[in-house]
C-alpha cells in the first residue's frame, strides 16, 4: 500500500472515530437526562403514594385525628405551591 492510501485510510479512520467519540457523549449526555427524568417519576410516584397512604392510614384509623389531617392537607397544598412556582404561575 503507498504512502498516499495509508495517510487517507489514517484519516478516515480518525474521522470516524471522531464520529464515534461524538455520539457516544451525545448519548451519554441523553440517556443522563432520561435517568433525572425516570428519578423525577419515582420521587413523584412515591411522594403521591405516601400522601394517598397517609390519609388513608388516618382514615382506617377511626380516631378523629384532625391535626394530623390538617398537617397533610397542609403538607399537599405546599407541594401544588411548590409547582405553581416552578412553572411561574
Amino acid at each position: 500500500m503507498d504512502s498516499e492510501t495509508k495517510q487517507a485510510l489514517e484519516a478516515m479512520e480518525s474521522r470516524i472515530l471522531e464520529r464515534f467519540d461524538q455520539t457516544d457523549k451525545k448519548l451519554g449526555t441523553r440517556f443522563e437526562e432520561v435517568y433525572k427524568r425516570i428519578e423525577k417519576v419515582e420521587t413523584n410516584l412515591l411522594s403521591a403514594f405516601r400522601d394517598w397512604s397517609t390519609t388513608m392510614e388516618l382514615r382506617l384509623q377511626g380516631i378523629p385525628l384532625i391535626e394530623k389531617r390538617l398537617t397533610v392537607m397542609e403538607d399537599r397544598v405546599a407541594a401544588v405551591e411548590r409547582k405553581l412556582l416552578e412553572r411561574g404561575i
